[in-house]
């Protein structure tokens, strides 16, 4: 064989490398960006299941105070941290008295995450509530 021949095979093998290396990469690449997408995603559930259970825990407190107490007028809650990814819980329970009827207009609102990190989720609920009181 000769030398030139010899250097146009190793420049074809350098490309074939070159190119699989590339193809390789590449399926990495769309690998991990797949999984931390996935990841996001699974998170942003995670927080708005917590959000949901958290406002749940809210509507059956302000049941229970409202039930307890006729001059409940609601409360701002913030619970003990959930975990380690999600800071900022809060419940807020707003109650209303309606004037041309004996109920009252509750509304609970909670939220879970920092504005300023762009991971707040919040739900509210709002129901009426008899004043009806033993």
């Amino acid at each position: 064989m000769s030398a030139a021949r010899t250097k146009q095979r190793s420049g074809t093998i350098l490309i074939c490398v070159m190119t699989c290396m590339l193809v390789a990469t590449t399926t990495v690449a769309f690998a991990v960006r797949g999984a931390l997408r996935q990841r996001r995603e699974l998170r942003s559930e995670l927080q708005l299941r917590q959000t949901e259970w958290l406002l749940d825990a809210g509507v059956k407190l302000a049941v229970r105070r409202l039930t307890e107490s006729r001059d409940y007028q609601g409360e701002t809650w913030q619970p003990q941290r959930l975990d380690d990814q999600f800071h900022a819980a809060q419940v807020e329970i707003k109650i209303a008295a309606q004037t041309d009827s004996d109920r009252h207009l509750v509304t609970v609102t909670a939220a879970i995450g920092e504005v300023q990190l762009g991971g707040r989720t919040q739900r509210s609920y709002q129901f009426h509530y008899p004043s009806i009181h033993r």
